[in-house]
Order: C-alpha cells, then sequence, then structure tokens
C-alpha cells in the first residue's frame, strides 16, 4: 500500500538558534513564536533551583521514579508478597517468645546489629523497656531491608534507591535518635536537669538558619592537621602554583615497584582518604607496600577565577605524573 506524505517546509536561512542547537531549545523558541506569548521559562529554571536548594541537589523526580518502580513491581509479585508476610509472621513470633521469657535482659536477642552500628553499644540499651524498643526497631528494619530488595523487572538502580532511602527514613526513627526512647540521652537529661536540651536545641536552630543562608558550619575545636586528621606520616616532594604533591612511604620490608598516584576532587582536602587510621586509604595501601603519591590541591581565591580546567589537567594531574 503506497501512501504519500507532504514535502517536509523549506529550510530556513534566517534561523535563529544554529543547526547544533538542542532540540528542547529549538522546540521551546518555536512553540513562543507559533503562540506569540512571553516566555516565563525563567520562572522554571528558579522553581527548579529552589527544589534543588532545598533537596541538596537531589532529584525528586528520580526519587518518585524509584518508588513508583518498586511498588508497581511488587504489587505483580505474590511470591515476594508472601515472603515478605512469612518474615513478618517469623519476626512477631520471635519478639513475643523473647519478651515471654522470665530474663529477658540475660537473654540473648533474637535481631542483633552488624559490627558497624553503634546505635547501640551503650549497656544502658541491655535493660528494659529500652532492649525491647531496640529489638523491635532493628526486627522492622530487617523486614524492610527484604522489601526493599529488586523484584524482578525492576531497574537494578532503582532498587538500591529505594533501598538506600527506606533505611535513611527508618534510621531517622531510631530509638538512639528519639530523646525519650534513647537510655543515654534519658539519663544525661536527668543529670544536666535538661541543660543538654537546650543545648541541643540552639544547635539545631544554628544549623537550620545555617542551611537557609547556605553558609557553612563551623569548623569543630581541637581537630589538628597530622594529630586528629591526615594522620599517616608524609611529605611534600613537589609544589606549584595550584597543588602540592606528598609522598607517603610504605611502611613494609619489601616495596611494590609501581607507585600509586591519587587525584581527589578539587573541592576535597587531600585528608578525606586519611581521616583515621580506622578508615584510612593512604594506611591501608602503605602498609601492603605501596608507595602512595597524592594532591593537595590550593584553595582558590577569587584571584583565581580566570584558571581553568586545563590549567588543572596540565599543572596538576600531569605535572605530579611528571
Amino acid at each position: 500500500m503506497n501512501q504519500t506524505f507532504p514535502p517536509p517546509p523549506p529550510a530556513s536561512t534566517d534561523r535563529p538558534y544554529p543547526l547544533g542547537a538542542p532540540t528542547s531549545q529549538w522546540s521551546a523558541h518555536q512553540a513562543r513564536q507559533d503562540t506569540e506569548q512571553p516566555s516565563f521559562e525563567t520562572l522554571d529554571r528558579l522553581t527548579r533551583a529552589m527544589t534543588g536548594r532545598f533537596t541538596n541537589g537531589v532529584s525528586p523526580h528520580a526519587q518518585y521514579v524509584a518508588w513508583f518502580d518498586w511498588t508497581s513491581h511488587l504489587s505483580r509479585a505474590p511470591g515476594r508478597q508472601l515472603e515478605l508476610w512469612l518474615q513478618g509472621v517469623r519476626a512477631a513470633t520471635q519478639l513475643m517468645q523473647f519478651v515471654s521469657r522470665p530474663a529477658v535482659a540475660a537473654a540473648d536477642p533474637p535481631f542483633a546489629t552488624t559490627e558497624s552500628d553503634r546505635r547501640f553499644d551503650d549497656p544502658a540499651w541491655r535493660s528494659l523497656p529500652y532492649l525491647l524498643w531496640q529489638q523491635a526497631f532493628l526486627a522492622q528494619e530487617d523486614w524492610w531491608r527484604s522489601a526493599t530488595r529488586e523484584v524482578r523487572g525492576m531497574a537494578p538502580r532503582n532498587a538500591a534507591r529505594v533501598n538506600f532511602m527506606a533505611l535513611q527514613i527508618l534510621d531517622m526513627m531510631s530509638p538512639s535518635n528519639v530523646p525519650w526512647l534513647n537510655p543515654v540521652i534519658v539519663e544525661r537529661t536527668v543529670r544536666e536537669a535538661a541543660a543538654n536540651l537546650a543545648r541541643g536545641r540552639i544547635n539545631f536552630v544554628d544549623d537550620v538558619m545555617r542551611a537557609l543562608a547556605m553558609e557553612p558550619a563551623s569548623p569543630p575545636d581541637g581537630l589538628r592537621v597530622g594529630t586528629d586528621i591526615a594522620s599517616t606520616p608524609g611529605e611534600v616532594v613537589f609544589r606549584n602554583d595550584l597543588m602540592q604533591l606528598i609522598q607517603y612511604r610504605p611502611t613494609t620490608d619489601s616495596v611494590i615497584a609501581e607507585p600509586i598516584l591519587i587525584v581527589p576532587a578539587w573541592i576535597m582536602k587531600y585528608y578525606v582518604l586519611d581521616l583515621r587510621r580506622q578508615n584510612s586509604l593512604v594506611t591501608y595501601l602503605v602498609e601492603r607496600g605501596f608507595t602512595v603519591f597524592m594532591i593537595s590541591w590550593r584553595n582558590p581565591t577569587i584571584a583565581d577565577r580566570d584558571i581553568s580546567f586545563d590549567d588543572y589537567r596540565i599543572s596538576g594531574v600531569l605535572a605530579a605524573l611528571q
């Protein structure tokens, strides 16, 4: 079956946008020409900028899409729903059995924390009724961790986002973050006659005002470079107008021949990768025989406004490699 289509419109020589302009710009411009209406695109940009300011740059659309992807697929997965129902019944049964024991505080709890979880390290969490609140929360957290696993058909990225957001919301509601459910805060409040709550309120108001004004938080007192942070011994072996190159020597008897060069992002301090011995990438590498070099970028000022990324490439990465 033959079909005839109208010929395309003739090319215009007075095109207001170049041929390589983005389609979205050309479409918006053409729509304004067709309707002869004033443009309010600046208002749209302002709205998106204000939204980004309150969400710290996180797109709310990405969150909505992730939750919709998870909900829609889970609603069409009766097998996963049955698994989650059985897991909830089992968790409730374990909690009831734990509570019904004569010596609850001396018994082993059914839900344990991970090694990196320090929310319930204080011995006061082993006393009643705080132990029950802790176990109920851990059971709920364990259930949601299973519920937000990837469902067949979901995008893996959306599954990871939903899992992250669900656990973050749960962490906000943790008994350790609720003053009247946290035994440490309750004991301190009684001891200090609620002076700790007054200090917390002042700090909270200060944090909110700084966030609205987009002002950086004041640095904590007592942190000394080389002692409390950046504790791995190193020495500056090269410097120029943009950076200093720090060398960390291996602490092993044998040394790996090929060194490692770490290039932090421009907005990072070099010691982000060397905060403490327990979580220092630099310490981890030198203890395994690597010679580590790391760039420390100079803090830019208004006088550096004309420095380009190419300057960082030449005077930063390439200079360090040479």
